[in-house]
């Protein structure tokens, strides 16, 4: 069989829909991301286009519409989820942020999802439960192994991680000071 005799199938409004579905039944997407895979489908087809056409530009437009109206795309919960995963693991809010509009999710979006989580965990524990999750994962401070001493330049390493990691001197100087993982609790900060 000669490749060179086959000839790309054209993009029709109903293609983009089924990529679309196929997408989202593998991956969770904002709108901005789902219309990006779109469009790199519509130019991985049309060999030679740089940018899709205006009438594929406005099918992309209406299919992305279609799968919000339909449920199966919406930015606030993607980025709900996405923001309670990245605490659990670890991430600083500022760091949520950044990578929440590099996806795609509105600024005013991303500020309202983190001022609930916020308010959900208290105030000012949003980047405390972050970096208690950052320190558990990586067995920094009150979650290193007790079994030896800990050498002066071991602590100081570990302070180094967390501040290039993003985290504030404050937040760093409470997990890491913290004697176990108790002083944690809701109402250790009560006294």
């Amino acid at each position: 069989m000669n490749d060179r005799n086959i000839q790309p199938r054209p993009v029709t409004k109903a293609y983009l829909e089924r990529a679309a579905l196929h997408y989202l039944s593998r991956y969770s997407a904002t709108e901005a991301r789902l219309a990006e895979v779109l469009a790199r489908k519509v130019l991985r087809r049309c060999a030679g286009l740089e940018v899709p056409t205006d009438e594929q530009s406005e099918w992309i437009v209406e299919v992305v519409a279609r799968c919000v109206n339909l449920g199966y795309v919406n930015d606030a919960t993607y980025a709900r989820r996405r923001a309670a995963r990245m605490i659990a693991r670890g991430r600083p809010p500022h760091q949520i942020a950044q990578d929440l509009r590099s996806k795609g999710v509105d600024r005013v979006l991303v500020e309202s999802i983190l001022a609930d989580m916020s308010a959900e965990f208290g105030e000012g524990r949003l980047a405390l439960e972050a970096g208690i999750a950052y320190a558990r994962r990586r067995r920094f401070g009150p979650f290193r192994r007790q079994d030896s001493p800990v050498p002066p330049d071991k602590a100081r390493k570990e302070r180094d991680a967390m501040l290039r990691s993003g985290f504030s001197p404050d937040v760093v100087r409470r997990v890491l000071e913290a004697d176990d993982e108790e002083d944690f609790l809701p109402w250790a900060d009560c006294s």
